[in-house]
């Protein structure tokens, strides 16, 4: 192009690259008719930060399994190459096409999500990512709080297990203080029981430890009171066997 010039890799990661042709007959409608004024979709903010979270927690549980796709080599990528920053952009664009009707477990809709991300990570990562996506096997978190869905976590790779907890938390972190703390956290806890049984406490430590962090067990032993003592004595018994687990103690003195 006249007056172009190549990026630099670092002016080259700030951007998102897309290919755009124009069709000739839209350029020849234009000669005659003039352009149609563009127009941008209307997105819900807070619609898309909940969604954002979502497809962020996704692409922790894609960076557990590939964690050498967090970088990418910028030789190698002409375009756009995967770094913390290019990250961002695809999480946020991932949301955003998500909440327009453009799903990665569709396959119709592929070729306009991998624009989207190999025109922030490159084409290699953008490719894995959405392979990953589209093979996740995961239920509706709220579905699972609600037990209109059972979710057979022993055939869940570590990944799927690690992205399902993290979306548990995510409903159950925002009712402390809601008639549903207490019948959803007694479905967390019995699935954090059955992951604790296939020895995967190093998966949904990061989960157990954010909840707790919020005030979840006190809230819930509180809860739990009130509900009267049988049901205060079986909160009780799953809550200490899962943090007084002799295996989640050795895991935590590994990591201290």
């Amino acid at each position: 192009m006249v007056g172009g010039w190549e990026l630099s890799p670092p002016l080259r990661n700030r951007f998102v690259h897309l290919q755009w042709d124009i069709p000739t007959d839209l350029y020849t409608d234009a000669l005659i008719n003039g352009w149609q004024v563009g127009r941008l979709p209307a997105i819900d903010p807070a619609a898309h930060a909940e969604k954002l979270r979502e497809y962020k927690t996704k692409i922790v549980g894609f960076l557990r399994v590939k964690p050498d796709s967090l970088n990418a080599s910028p030789e190698e990528n002409k375009y756009g190459f995967a770094s913390p920053r290019s990250w961002d952009f695809a999480a946020a664009l991932l949301a955003s096409a998500d909440l327009l009707g453009f799903h990665p477990a569709q396959q119709a809709d592929n070729q306009v999500l991998f624009e989207l991300t190999a025109g922030c990570l490159g084409e290699g990562v953008a490719i894995m990512l959405l392979e990953y996506l589209l093979n996740l096997r995961l239920p509706d978190p709220l579905a699972v709080l609600n037990q209109t869905a059972t979710p057979e976590i022993n055939s869940f790779n570590d990944s799927e297990l690690f992205v399902l907890f993290a979306g548990l938390n995510d409903h159950l972190g925002t009712a402390l203080a809601s008639d549903q703390l207490l019948p959803w956290s007694r479905v967390y806890l019995e699935l954090a029981t059955r992951a604790f049984a296939t020895d995967r406490r190093d998966v949904i430590f990061v989960s157990l430890k954010e909840l707790a962090r919020k005030g979840w067990v006190i809230a819930l032993a509180g809860v739990a009171q009130g509900a009267g003592p049988e049901v205060q004595g079986e909160v009780m018994e799953q809550i200490t066997a899962l943090f007084n687990d002799e295996g989640l103690r050795e895991f935590i003195s590994v990591l201290a």
